[in-house]
């Protein structure tokens, strides 16, 4: 990550989070990437709802959630869909 993504203040909203610390880790790699993007082109567009499949350390266990960011403000929330051990387990089609 670059020193921007880093220190800049940002805003992560989980809803609900029944899941395990993989999940959170993965969730906080996800906004440091687009954190990243974000400060290298901040043309780019915002996610509405975006179903986001995660991975953490587990190599079997997958995390679908659904995404909203406002990249000009760091914020980003995450509504927990699901997890299962990979990603054609999902119930829930991407």
């Amino acid at each position: 990550m670059n020193a921007y993504s880093e220190f800049r203040d940002v805003t992560i909203t989980i809803t609900p989070a029944p899941f395990a610390l993989d999940g959170y880790k993965a969730i906080l790699n996800k906004v440091g990437e687009l954190e990243t993007a974000y400060f290298k082109d901040n043309t780019l567009a915002d996610i509405t709802a975006g179903k986001t499949l995660l991975t953490g350390k587990t190599p079997y266990k997958v995390f679908l959630f659904d995404l909203t960011t406002d990249l000009a403000a760091g914020e980003y929330t995450f509504d927990f869909v699901e997890v299962a051990p990979n990603a054609e387990s999902l119930v829930t089609a991407l």
